[in-house]
């Protein structure tokens, strides 16, 4: 299963099909696994092997001029101790890419139905202005019970030579960087925070 986890034993399951005629893949993924030696609780001794599944659908789309478009939907069924947790989350992406910027924008409702739901977007820009200059944005909203908060992050840089860059930084750069709407640490965390960085680049 390749992501070498100690006292578990299971399955995984991947299938993908290319529609003819047309640049859609549709994806199933199913894994299942649980624990070889139990747990069991102090008092009465119940062997608990808490089981795990997941089932993840997507829809893969190239439109034309570079656009493309993700959707899916993951479910996830986690036991622990006895107790069922389910996890439903809903993900749509569109991007596009060329020479001279790149657009990602992405949506994701996390854990539909349940009391830790979130509602997040997130979207990041980028502009080639020149061989030396570029421009680099990210923003994200996170929306939840307990209320909403956003993040922005904004970079300058400058190739001073073949070895130097200047980035003058603006905001929390480590939000979103791990996957955008999927970093769960922002999802989870705190929001904005007002940081003004300049770096000096250089490598031999």
């Amino acid at each position: 299963m390749g992501d070498n986890v100690s006292n578990k034993f299971g399955y995984w399951i991947n299938s993908y099909y290319l529609v003819p005629q047309r640049a859609i893949t549709l994806t199933m993924n199913y894994s299942m696994n649980q624990k070889i030696i139990p747990d069991t609780t102090f008092f009465d001794k119940k062997e608990i092997y808490n089981p795990e599944s997941n089932l993840y659908s997507e829809i893969y789309v190239e439109f034309i001029n570079g656009f493309k478009g993700k959707f899916y939907f993951n479910r996830q069924f986690i036991e622990w101790q006895g107790i069922e947790y389910n996890h439903y989350d809903l993900f749509w992406e569109l991007s596009v890419e060329n020479r001279l910027a790149k657009l990602l924008t992405q949506f994701k409702i996390k854990d539909i139905g349940e009391i830790g739901e979130k509602q997040i977007a997130g979207i990041e820009l980028g502009f080639n202005l020149s061989d030396k200059w570029k421009i680099f944005t990210r923003g994200m909203i996170v929306n939840d019970r307990a209320g909403a908060k956003h993040s922005f992050f904004g970079e300058i840089q400058y190739r001073i030579g073949g070895n130097v860059e200047v980035f003058l930084q603006y905001g929390p750069s480590w939000w979103g960087s791990y996957g955008l709407v999927n970093d769960d640490g922002f999802a989870s965390g705190n929001g904005m925070e007002k940081i003004v960085k300049l770096i000096l680049k250089g490598w031999f």
